[in-house]
């Protein structure tokens, strides 16, 4: 069961980095255009 909750944290951890990196780069993009 340990095992598994760390992995689901960690799941999540890289999910909400996965959601920060592609608004990040939207911006990105709309200030070059």
């Amino acid at each position: 069961m340990q095992t598994w909750h760390s992995n689901t944290t960690c799941t999540k951890k890289s999910r909400i980095n996965l959601q920060e990196k592609q608004s990040f780069w939207r911006e990105n993009r709309w200030e070059r255009e």
